[in-house]
C-alpha cells in the first residue's frame, strides 16, 4: 500500500490534504542514504520556511497496481507541486502527463541519479525509455552534481536543469578524537554494501597490503548474497582482524570514525553526487575513489588518488601509496579540506531547492 509521511505527524494511508509541496520516492526511507538524506532535508527546509508538505513512499512493484494506486491518492489530494524521487521513477513517470494536465500541478524531477546505469543489460533500455519520459515532461529537473545535470541536459532537459549539489556539513565535526600515531594506518569506508559500491573489491585489495593497514567498513552490510560473499572474502582472505565492520553509524558516532581515519576510500563505480567523499574531505582526508561519473571534479587531483572503476590492482597501488607515505597524506588532506570548504552547507543547499519551489508558484507570499 502507499504510505505517506509528514513532518507533522506519523506515517498514514494518505498525504495530508493541505500539503502543497509533496515528494514521492520507494525503498526504506529510514535507512541512512545519500538520497533519503537530501529528500529529509530538503522537506524539513521547506517546513520551517512555512510551505506546507509531505512524503509519500511508493511500493517498488509490481508496476502497473503502484501506478494505479498513486494515481487515486493524487487525484484526492492533488499538491500544487509533486517531487518525483529518481528512486520512484517507474512508477510515477507515466503519469506525469495526467498529473500536469488534469491536476495542475507542477512536477519537480529529482534526479539523484540515473537508474539505467545500475540496470542490466536487459532492464537498462527500458529504465532509459522511462528516465527520458520524466526528464522531457517535468517543469524542472534537479541534478544532484554537475556532471548528472549535463547528462540531463543531453537527454532533453536542456535549460530547465537546476544543480543543487548537497550539503557538506551533514556529519557535524568531532572534537573528542585525534589520529593516533600507533605506525597503523586506518582507512574508512562509509557506504551500504552493494556490488555498485565495491565494498568487495575494496576487502580484494586489502590482502595485499601491509599488517599495518586498518580498514573500518561504516553502512548497513544487509543480508544480501553480496554481504555474504564480502564476508566469505574477509574470512578467506584472513582479515578479520583488520577489517572491523562499525554498522550504521550517524551523527557524533560517524563523525568519530572520520576524525579517527588517515584515509577515506571508497571505489564506487556509480555515484550521482558521493556526499561521503565531500564529508570526508571536510575532515582533512585524502581519498582513494574511481574515475566515475562527478568524483572527478568533487575529488581534485590534490586531494586523492583516482583509479579506474573496478581494478583491483589499482585500487591496491592506490592504497599502498597513501598507506606509506604520510606526507602525502597531509598534503592532500589539507588540499582536501580547502576544497570542502568551496562546497555548499546543507544550509545553503536547502536555500537554493526552496528558492526554486517558489519560484514555480510565485503566488506565495513566504518565499522571498
Amino acid at each position: 500500500m502507499l504510505r505517506a509521511e509528514s513532518p507533522d505527524g506519523p506515517p498514514g494511508g494518505k498525504p495530508r490534504p493541505d500539503a502543497k509541496v509533496l515528494l514521492i520516492t520507494t525503498g526504506d526511507t529510514s535507512r541512512v542514504t545519500g538520497g533519503n538524506l537530501y529528500n529529509r532535508r530538503v522537506l524539513e527546509g521547506l517546513g520551517q520556511a512555512g510551505i506546507s508538505n509531505a512524503q509519500m513512499v511508493v511500493p517498488p512493484g509490481p508496476l502497473p497496481i503502484a501506478t494505479t494506486r498513486l494515481r487515486a491518492q493524487l487525484a484526492l489530494h492533488p499538491p500544487k507541486i509533486l517531487i518525483v524521487d529518481s528512486l520512484a521513477l517507474a512508477q510515477t513517470a507515466p503519469l506525469v502527463p495526467w498529473i500536469k494536465e488534469r491536476l495542475q500541478t507542477q512536477v519537480v524531477a529529482l534526479m539523484h541519479m540515473l537508474p539505467s546505469d545500475l540496470a542490466s543489460p536487459m532492464k537498462r533500455v527500458p529504465l532509459q525509455t522511462i528516465e527520458s519520459m520524466l526528464i522531457r515532461a517535468a517543469d524542472v529537473v534537479v541534478a544532484v552534481s554537475p556532471d548528472l545535470g549535463a547528462r540531463l541536459a543531453a537527454r532533453g532537459a536542456a535549460d530547465r536543469v537546476e544543480v543543487i549539489v548537497p550539503g557538506r556539513d551533514g556529519v557535524g565535526t568531532s572534537e573528542t578524537v585525534v589520529r593516533e600515531h600507533d605506525h597503523q594506518v586506518r582507512f574508512l569506508c562509509v557506504a551500504n554494501w552493494s556490488p555498485s559500491k565495491g565494498i568487495g573489491l575494496l576487502v580484494r585489495a586489502m590482502e595485499g597490503l601491509s599488517n599495518q593497514v586498518r580498514l573500518d567498513l561504516v553502512g548497513d552490510s544487509g543480508e544480501s548474497s553480496y554481504s555474504r560473499r564480502v564476508l566469505s572474502l574477509i574470512r578467506l582472505g584472513k582479515l578479520e582482524d583488520r577489517v572491523q565492520l562499525h554498522g550504521v553509524l550517524e551523527g557524533e558516532q560517524l563523525a568519530r570514525q572520520y576524525a579517527a581515519a588517515d584515509v577515506f576510500v571508497l571505489p564506487s563505480r556509480s555515484e550521482g553526487f558521493g556526499t561521503v567523499y565531500a564529508e570526508a574531505m571536510s575532515f582533512g582526508l585524502p581519498v582513494v575513489a574511481c574515475r566515475v561519473g562527478p568524483i572527478p571534479c568533487l575529488v581534485r587531483d590534490r586531494c586523492g588518488l583516482l583509479v579506474p572503476a573496478g581494478c583491483l590492482s589499482a585500487l591496491r597501488m592506490a592504497m599502498e601509496t597513501l598507506a606509506a607515505d604520510p606526507d602525502v597524506r597531509g598534503r592532500m588532506g589539507r588540499a582536501a579540506r580547502d576544497r570542502a570548504l568551496l562546497l555548499p552547507t546543507w544550509t545553503e543547499s536547502v536555500a537554493r531547492f526552496r528558492r526554486l519551489i517558489c519560484r514555480l508558484v510565485q503566488c506565495w507570499s513566504d518565499c522571498d
